[in-house]
């Protein structure tokens, strides 16, 4: 999945509100990685740099989905901490995030493990908190993610 695919999706489920669609427009976006491309085993240093490349120390909008379905799972931001901060923190243990909220159900941590993520970023140094939230709410409320508790 990617931003046009994204918009795409967004258009067949009858969402046509332009304003918001030329902002999804205007995000950048990286290419596509897994969980599993980032997430080390216990002891070893996770690659959050590499991962994020551009995004890194930006804000914006993530996306968990299922990459034989283009199924979107989980739909996130960061809007009061960079992605370094905020992505990483479904990669940890120790953090709460989707790993925590997973590790008693084996059959949701795999798909986890396995799933791709879209990272959205603002090109912008500011932060753009309220628009975020903002087009967190959209997606979440548009694409119904299994993962989100809304």
């Amino acid at each position: 999945m990617d931003k046009i695919k994204l918009i795409k999706k967004l258009r067949q489920k009858g969402f046509r509100k332009t304003s918001a669609i030329k902002r999804l427009k205007k995000y950048m976006e990286i290419p596509c990685f897994t969980y599993e491309s980032v997430y080390k085993v216990k002891g070893q240093k996770n690659d959050y740099k590499t991962a994020f490349g551009d995004a890194y120390d930006k804000y914006g909008l993530y996306i968990f989905y299922d990459a034989s379905t283009n199924k979107v799972l989980y739909v996130g931001e960061a809007a009061s901490e960079q992605f370094s901060s905020r992505l990483s923190q479904h990669f940890n243990e120790s953090h709460g995030g989707l790993r925590k909220k997973f590790e008693k159900d084996p059959t949701r941590l795999q798909m986890l493990k396995k799933s791709n993520i879209l990272v959205l970023y603002i090109k912008s140094g500011r932060k753009l908190s309220r628009i975020i939230h903002f087009d967190e709410d959209l997606l979440i409320g548009l694409l119904r993610p299994e993962w989100n508790d809304r």
